[in-house]
């Protein structure tokens, strides 16, 4: 019964991440859908600690994730010094804590590829509901060059979710067998991919571009290029079919003339480079989170200053909480990366071992792996650091690992040939620290 209970609210957990467009509360403290099936995700982790002993999957970014939390605490003391408004703290405050202690959980209550997979297939079932409500407002779209945002509650932030729920629909494509799942998904992908266009990021049309790229270079001397191809054959033919508003959008990445005139652009540009001069001020701590608005507007002749957001989260962290925050952020994104590559070179590697299990984790390493791509590119010019997604992508990195290196265990105790996939498999090595089956 409490294992259905646990599946059922990683079920939740993964569907209800992109949307955010209501809640309920008072004032600035507001419980979304996805804040609600969290909670309950934490007393799902407790009650299994009580059940059983064991704990999360071995983690190279653990420490690191603490040096990023307490730069974080230090820039939100840093701030309530300052003078800034403690209740706008604590609500900045709890949204980042609540994202990495979203990390540590999910790598704590996901102990087995199923759970892992129903997290995954509840992404693309979360894309569906979130894009729906901007379906209806197409028309108004072509006509009125309106953005919308869905259930997302903000433009950018729905077609950066969109891009992780569009790659891991993908992946799951690729590895169902029945008809219906990968009708639904093909559905699923492309109400994504509506959903970027409705949006109109422009952060979410590169980090597309960027997937495409890095899915190429990955499959493409492996022998499965016949999908790439198909894939930007769908794309160039959709093209044909989108409204004049979105073509407009992408002349304003490419064309220098149409970027000059474009105050939207003009306008990042300038707080970026406050941004800069922000970090410079305090390298070492930075000017406070969330303190970089009113920093900003502390500065001589800023006050009528548009846009005092930074949208690039590799700055945003550097400007409010210095390298203390930037190099442990910095660190995680790329200890991610590190698993996921590895993960998906050993499976293909072994191909020879013919093993499902393994080449499926293998298949979910490289898909994940284009979610983070997206997260990488769309970070420079939006605010992922915040993106509930992109946290999810990275705390899946060591299961997806930890997962890998337990199938290869297994095969060694079958008498499988001994097959070193990780760097250190060849060492002895401590027992994992996994829970035992519920």
């Amino acid at each position: 019964m409490f294992r259905r209970f646990r599946r059922f609210v990683l079920f939740l957990v993964g569907v209800t991440v992109p949307i955010q467009a209501f809640g309920w509360g008072v004032g600035r403290f507001l419980t979304t859908p996805f804040k609600l099936a969290a909670a309950v995700l934490l007393a799902v982790a407790g009650v299994q600690y009580a059940m059983r002993s064991g704990g999360r999957w071995r983690d190279g970014k653990t420490v690191w994730l603490v040096f990023f939390l307490i730069s974080f605490v230090m820039a939100m003391v840093m701030a309530l010094v300052a003078g800034l408004y403690p209740p706008a703290v604590l609500s900045s405050g709890s949204t980042m804590i609540s994202l990495v202690l979203l990390y540590f959980l999910l790598g704590y209550v996901i102990d087995n590829r199923e759970d892992m997979l129903l997290l995954l297939w509840a992404l693309p079932i979360g894309a569906v509901i979130t894009v729906a409500p901007a379906l209806g407002g197409v028309r108004r779209f072509v006509a009125e060059d309106q953005r919308f945002s869905g259930l997302a509650g903000q433009d950018n932030l729905l077609g950066a979710d969109m891009n992780v729920c569009l790659a891991i629909a993908v992946g799951l494509f690729f590895l169902s067998r029945s008809p219906l799942r990968k009708i639904f998904l093909l559905g699923a992908g492309t109400l994504a991919l509506g959903g970027i266009a409705l949006s109109l990021s422009r952060s979410a049309f590169l980090s597309v571009a960027a997937m495409w790229g890095f899915w190429m270079y990955r499959s493409g001397s492996r022998g499965n290029l016949q999908y790439t191809v198909l894939a930007l054959m769908v794309a160039s033919l959709s093209l044909i079919f989108v409204p004049d508003v979105v073509i407009s959008r992408f002349d304003t990445i490419f064309n220098a003339a149409e970027r000059a005139r474009d105050s939207s652009i003009q306008g990042r540009l300038l707080i970026d480079l406050w941004g800069v001069r922000a970090f410079l001020s305090n390298p070492l701590l930075g000017v406070g989170a969330p303190r970089f608005a009113t920093w900003l507007h502390e500065q001589p002749g800023t006050s009528a200053l548009p846009w005092p957001t930074i949208h690039n989260s590799y700055l945003g962290v550097a400007a409010e909480q210095g390298l203390l925050g930037l190099i442990p952020f910095l660190v995680i994104i790329g200890l991610s990366w590190k698993d996921y590559t590895v993960c998906w070179k050993a499976a293909r590697a072994k191909r020879q071992l013919r093993d499902p299990a393994l080449t499926e984790l293998g298949h979910i390493a490289l898909f994940l792996q284009l979610a983070l791509v997206a997260g990488m590119v769309g970070g420079m010019f939006h605010q992922l650091h915040r993106s509930k997604t992109m946290w999810m992508v990275m705390a899946l990195s060591p299961v997806v690992v930890g997962l890998a290196r337990e199938r290869l265990e297994a095969l060694r105790a079958t008498d499988s040939p001994r097959v070193s996939i990780f760097p250190e498999a060849s060492e002895p090595r401590p027992p994992l620290p996994r829970p035992s089956p519920g």
